[in-house]
């Protein structure tokens, strides 16, 4: 540990400079809500390509092990051992957990590819991964999927759903005649389902519209 480019020159035990042969990457996902924990892989190709080796560092967040071959070592993650090349790629999985607040974080990465004698040399070949920036996001109450409009029979009907929903008290419905105005006037008010993970349909129908081009916005009220 100690060797991605949050806090170290690489793997210079082996060999002093990177080789841009050694592809090193993380996979995961790249966007998380407050506190959440989600699983990634660092995955390392080319070089020598007999063994492999990694670092993982995080610039905030907590890392910890997920899978086999994974240990924790003053808070960054590295192999237990050299792990043999499969099909040309070796990989590890770990977990990653983020603060409790909104910011963006990053995961630093090191991979080495070695030749399997057990001797640190310059036939052994290391790189930095590329640096996997992380955006941290507050809780989301509602995952809305559609929101759409149509005019039939002199009112206008919306309809809207959701994915996901936590603690929704329910929709406003809110009209204007400008699209760019602080004029929004209440129309409705449609219950919410409160806490679900199933698809949920909403729909209302204005009945009595602006005349003219009009635009219309949900209010998510928890």
């Amino acid at each position: 540990t100690g060797v991605t480019q949050k806090n170290g020159d690489g793997c210079i035990c082996h060999n002093l400079t990177p080789t841009p042969s050694v592809f090193v990457r993380i996979e995961g996902p790249a966007t998380l809500q407050r506190g959440q924990t989600a699983q990634y892989t660092v995955k390392l190709s080319g070089g020598t390509a007999v063994k492999g080796g990694f670092n993982v560092a995080a610039l905030l967040g907590d890392l910890s092990v997920s899978g086999a071959g994974v240990r924790e070592e003053n808070g960054e993650l590295t192999h237990t051992s050299p792990q043999n090349f499969v099909d040309t790629v070796v990989s590890w999985t770990f977990n990653f957990t983020a603060l409790d607040s909104v910011y963006t974080d990053t995961i630093y990465s090191a991979g080495n590819s070695v030749n399997g004698d057990g001797i640190p040399s310059n036939l052994d070949t290391w790189n930095f991964g590329a640096k996997f920036p992380i955006t941290v996001q507050d809780v989301v109450p509602v995952e809305l999927t559609s929101f759409s409009a149509s005019f039939v029979k002199n009112a206008v009907n919306l309809k809207w759903a959701t994915a996901t929903e936590l603690n929704n008290k329910g929709f406003y419905i809110e009209r204007s005649n400008l699209k760019n105005s602080n004029e929004w006037q209440t129309v409705s008010f449609v219950n919410g389902n409160g806490t679900t993970t199933e698809t949920k349909q909403y729909s209302f129908s204005d009945r009595t519209p602006l005349q003219g081009l009009s635009y219309y916005r949900l209010k998510q009220v928890d």
